[in-house]
């Protein structure tokens, strides 16, 4: 992602990158300027994004994009492992690092800096864990309507009947949700 050009523009991209998140929108969405964005929690779902054009007298474009929802993309995500990272080798190579001959330049080029040894020792010494399949979630499903629908899977366990009416209750909130 390219630095912000303000201090709150900076901010933004700073919160997407230490959230792990993608912005795909990389074309002017109005009057040359990128204010429509596409934000996904994992680069690789997104294949294509246009840009169309306005849409009557709008000043924002239209924007199109491909989703890519092949279960074997869902299945292969991966996230630091933190309770299983090596601090003691992640401290002695921070403590061997000199700080002042590394952080040269502008405020912007010692973060960037220091954000690429922070990753690069997460790398080499924080684990990466497999997401467990248990837990995910439909891409198009809020975790809300998966909340109601774990309910309702809930209430069938506890009842064994599609009639009783908590169960109704619960299948109609799940259905509500889903839509």
């Amino acid at each position: 992602m390219t630095d912000g050009q303000t201090t709150a523009s900076q901010n933004f991209v700073d919160f997407m990158e230490d959230g792990y998140l993608a912005q795909h929108v990389r074309q002017p969405t109005c009057k040359g300027s990128i204010l429509d964005l596409v934000i996904t929690s994992d680069p690789e779902m997104i294949d294509t994004i246009s840009v169309l054009g306005p849409l009557g007298s709008n000043d924002h474009n239209i924007m199109e994009w491909t989703v890519n929802l092949d279960s074997k993309y869902q299945s292969d995500r991966f996230y630091p492992d933190y309770s299983k990272a090596n601090f003691t080798a992640i401290r002695q190579a921070l403590d061997s690092v000199d700080w002042i001959k590394v952080l040269q330049g502008d405020a912007n080029m010692q973060w960037t800096t220091f954000m690429s040894i922070i990753r690069q020792l997460e790398t080499k010494y924080v684990k990466p864990k497999k997401l467990c399949k248990g837990k995910e979630k439909a891409p198009w499903m809020t975790y809300e309507a998966v909340k109601y629908v774990n309910k309702k899977h809930k209430m069938y366990q506890r009842y064994k009947n599609k009639r009783h009416p908590a169960y109704i209750k619960a299948a109609r909130q799940a259905d509500a949700k889903v839509r």
